[in-house]
C-alpha cells in the first residue's frame, strides 16, 4: 500500500491517498461439462498457418486480419501484444502489437515457431512466452521479444513440457506453474496429466530451476501477482477429473504453498491480473 498526504479542498483538511490492489479475473466458460482424463481425437485441424517471409515489407492493409483463439496477450509499454494461438486454418506464427493513441493493430516479428495454448508475461521491457502446442504435443520451447529490436530471441526450454499454464513475473524473476501434458496418444485416444511442477527462470544466470510443486494440478486457470505471491485460481484437474474453485497462493520468498479463499464457484478458462485501485479518507 502506498500512501501520500493531500491538502483537501481549501487547505482546511489533510487527505489521505492510498492505493489497493486487487486481483480481477473473467472466465470464458459459464457451464463446464467435466472431461474425462481420455478424450476421442477430433478431426485435427490443419497444423501451421504460414507466415510470409517478406511479412514487415508487406503493406499493413494488404495484410489478412487474424482472428485468435487460444493466445497469449499482454500489455507492455502503453501497447497491447497478441502473440501465436490458432486461427481459421491453424497454428499461428504471427504476433500483432496495438497503439490505443493511433487505434491500430500492426504486425510485430513472427515467432520463430507457431504455438498454441502458450502462456507468456512481461518482464524489464521484454515480452517472454513459453510452453504451448505447435501440433499434437506440448512443448517447453521458451522465446523473449525484445521491442526495439523487433526481434524474438530462443532461450533455454523448460524442464517440463507443458500447455494451459501461466507464466508470471515477480521481482527478478519468472515462474511458470500448472498446465497440463499430452502422456499417450493411442489410436483414436489420447490422455493428458497434470503438470505440478512449479519452475522459475533467472534471466541474469539464464537458467531454470524447480520449486515446490503445486499441492493440486491446475490448468486453464487464472494466475495473478500481488506483492510477492501468485494466486493460481480455478481451472482443471485432470487427476481430480473435476473444475475448481480452489485457490492456490504461492510466497516467492519461502519457496511454499498455502491456501487461499475459494473462488465463488467453479471457474475454467480465466483471464486475471492485478489492478491498483485508489481511494481517499479524510483524516
Amino acid at each position: 500500500m502506498v500512501k501520500s498526504d493531500k491538502k483537501g479542498k481549501g487547505g482546511s483538511k489533510d487527505r489521505s491517498e492510498s492505493t489497493d490492489s486487487k486481483i480481477t479475473l473473467s472466465s470464458q466458460k459459464k457451464s463446464p461439462r467435466v472431461k474425462s482424463k481420455e478424450e476421442p481425437l477430433k478431426t485435427p485441424e490443419p497444423n501451421i498457418t504460414p507466415v510470409p517471409d517478406n511479412i514487415d515489407s508487406v503493406p499493413p492493409e494488404k495484410l489478412p486480419p487474424v482472428c485468435r483463439r487460444r493466445f497469449q496477450c499482454s500489455a507492455m509499454g502503453s501497447q497491447i501484444y497478441a502473440v501465436g494461438g490458432r486461427g481459421e486454418r491453424g497454428i499461428l506464427f504471427s504476433a500483432e502489437c496495438y497503439n490505443p493513441t493511433e487505434d491500430k493493430w500492426r504486425y510485430i516479428k513472427a515467432l520463430p515457431s507457431p504455438l498454441s495454448s502458450h502462456a507468456g508475461t512481461v518482464h524489464q521491457n521484454e515480452l517472454y512466452v513459453c510452453g504451448g502446442s505447435s501440433g499434437e504435443v506440448f512443448s517447453g520451447s521458451v522465446f523473449r521479444y525484445a521491442p526495439e529490436l523487433d526481434e524474438w530471441m530462443t532461450l533455454p526450454p523448460l524442464r517440463h513440457p507443458r500447455g494451459f499454464h501461466n507464466m508470471t513475473s515477480v521481482g527478478d524473476k519468472i515462474y511458470v506453474m500448472g498446465g497440463v501434458l499430452l502422456t499417450s496418444a493411442d489410436g483414436q485416444r489420447r490422455s493428458y496429466s497434470d503438470v505440478k511442477v512449479t519452475e522459475c527462470y533467472c534471466p541474469l544466470s539464464d537458467q531454470w530451476t524447480e520449486l515446490s510443486p503445486l499441492p493440486v494440478g491446475h490448468s486453464q486457470h487464472g494466475a495473478a501477482a500481488l506483492g510477492n505471491k501468485i494466486y493460481i485460481m480455478g481451472g482443471f484437474s485432470w487427476e481430480e477429473e473435476r473444475f475448481l474453485n480452489t485457490v492456490h497462493v504461492y510466497s516467492c520468498e519461502t519457496d511454499t504453498w498455502s491456501t487461499g479463499p475459494e473462488l465463488p464457484r467453479p471457474l475454467v478458462g480465466l483471464s486475471s491480473g492485478t489492478l491498483t485501485l485508489p481511494h481517499y479518507h479524510s483524516k
